[in-house]
């Protein structure tokens, strides 16, 4: 009787661990994935920030995306095509940020002065101030 009592916990356990391997795996793994990936997300939007404020001036793009990688494997993070998308990607929100700051500061400019000041030299204005 104890026999066939191993082997049924035997097969009970196989099952099991066969279930596990096959669903509990590849979801810890998801997990996994996702915390690394937020993880990379966020070093590579601060990475970003960081080249902006560092080297400044028009047209340096080539040497701050050479600075964000250079940070970024600093942290052992391996940059591929996904992680220089995440860097793209940042660089865009930036982007869009400034754009939508100077879009309102404009719009203030024009009318705190009743339009006395142009769109033009409110535009001058927000890229001095954005540059």
């Amino acid at each position: 009787m104890d026999s066939i009592a191993t082997y049924i916990l035997d097969g009970v356990l196989t099952i099991a661990l066969g279930f596990l391997l096959k669903y509990g795996v590849p979801y810890v793994k998801s997990l996994l994935t996702a915390k690394n990936f937020a993880f990379m997300s966020g070093w590579v939007e601060k990475a970003v920030l960081a080249a902006e404020q560092t080297i400044q001036g028009s047209g340096l793009g080539e040497k701050k995306k050479a600075f964000v990688i250079s940070l970024l494997e600093k942290l052992e993070i391996v940059v591929d095509d996904s992680v220089d998308a995440l860097i793209e990607a940042a660089v865009k929100k930036m982007k869009e940020a400034v754009d939508t700051t100077a879009s309102v500061v404009t719009e203030a400019v024009e009318t705190a002065t009743e339009g006395a000041v142009t769109e033009e030299k409110a535009s001058e204005a927000v890229e001095t101030i954005t540059a």
